[in-house]
């Protein structure tokens, strides 16, 4: 049975971000390849309101495959379409949502800078709100509202430390978007570190973690 660490969340960013990165070059050339199939289809409106939930939470199932010590397989970025039902709500809500505000955003920079501020400030709720929502959808099954409800429940419990930790990982992204082909090592790093802040605030049964964690 997994062990899930009750009281208040710790935050560990660093450590969380130093996870992430050695999932990532575990095996790089699996994760630049997701990367890029995953950005492709983002990069559509239409592929990304529709497939956002299904892939991510592919993309996650991948993560958790490698953080329980197997290795990724680029199939596995398309079993989320097998949870097509939980994931397509959370995923259609979320990344309707990131376009709203990032209209705002980009309309802000061509009046003034306080409705681009504005804009980013909504992204980075966003961000922070829907940190675990396809993770639950993924490890626990929850259906897209359920999900949505129980990860902003469990970001409340440390607002403050989980919206620095959503500002770290939009900045990471934002920085991959600027930099040629730079998205491609930031999505994997990105949701590798968001998955390792699920591991330990929720547990990951199987992971050598929780095979420690149940051995003391």
């Amino acid at each position: 049975m997994a062990t899930v660490p009750t009281g208040i969340p710790e935050i560990k960013i660093g450590d969380w971000l130093r996870d992430g990165w050695e999932v990532f070059v575990s095996d790089v050339g699996m994760f630049l390849l997701a990367s890029l199939i995953y950005n492709a289809i983002m990069f559509t409106c239409l592929g990304g309101l529709i497939l956002f939930g299904p892939l991510t939470c592919g993309f996650f199932i991948m993560i958790f495959d490698r953080m329980r010590g197997g290795k990724p397989d680029i199939r596995r970025l398309f079993e989320g379409f097998n949870i097509f039902g939980e994931s397509f709500l959370a995923g259609f809500i979320f990344f309707l949502l990131l376009l709203v505000c990032s209209v705002i955003m980009y309309f802000g920079f061509a009046l003034c800078v306080i409705p681009s501020l504005i804009g980013i400030a909504l992204m980075v709720l966003l961000e922070t709100a829907f940190l675990f929502t396809f993770q639950l959808i993924v490890e626990q099954r929850l259906d897209g509202a359920e999900a949505i409800s129980k990860s902003f429940n469990k970001v409340k419990e440390n607002f403050g430390q989980f919206l620095v930790f959503g500002l770290v990982l939009w900045l990471i992204n934002a920085a991959g978007y600027c930099v040629v082909l730079g998205w491609l090592v930031t999505t994997p790093l990105t949701l590798a570190a968001a998955a390792a802040a699920y591991r330990d605030i929720f547990g990951l049964p199987g992971s050598p973690l929780e095979q420690a964690q149940a051995s003391i």
